[in-house]
């Protein structure tokens, strides 16, 4: 297991844990998507996601929600097909991409946003570059919660606060 996947074994127990925070909120059609009914898209996925952890709690300067969406305005089968698997990181690198493809997955929430600056050219021959053209190649969409989800209430600042120990929370 390389480095990466080392620390995305790590990252799994709070993932799961944010996982099962999410399905407690969630509506029925959002339990739905989050337990892996047949008819759910990474579309209705990240939407039901953003609903759990909404853009409004992210830092103004922070780029979350739904960054990479290989489907077309119009709805094409790309964007719409149906999510069989989803894959958690806490960084879009590589072996991440390569984990997805090999898993089948439509989506990866990636919680830092693989896109922060603008992009001024998409070419191949850069790393980032390449790993978006290869997930939109694929049909793979990509969510970022980062900072929506550190302001959430029991979200990653309340799980630190949490862990140190010290003081009260506040919102």
């Amino acid at each position: 297991m390389d480095g990466t996947n080392v620390r995305n074994a790590r990252a799994s127990n709070g993932a799961n844990e944010v996982g099962k925070q999410a399905l407690d909120g969630a509506d029925e059609v959002g339990k739905q998507a989050l337990i892996g009914a047949n008819d759910v898209s990474a579309r209705a996925m990240a939407l039901q996601l953003a609903r759990w952890a909404p853009e409004s709690l992210a830092e103004s300067w922070d780029k979350v929600g739904l960054l990479i969406d290989p489907g077309s305005p119009l709805g094409s089968l790309v964007g719409q097909r149906h999510l069989e698997h989803a894959l958690f990181a806490i960084d879009l690198t590589a072996p991440v991409v390569v984990e997805a493809v090999e898993l089948g997955a439509g989506l990866v929430v990636a919680y830092h946003p693989p896109i922060f600056r603008p992009l001024e050219r998409l070419e191949g021959r850069s790393a980032r570059g390449n790993l978006i053209m290869e997930l939109v190649r694929r049909g793979i969409a990509v969510w970022s919660p980062h900072t929506a989800l550190d302001a959430l209430v029991g979200g990653v600042n309340d799980w630190l606060a949490d862990g140190v120990g010290l003081g009260k929370r506040r919102p």
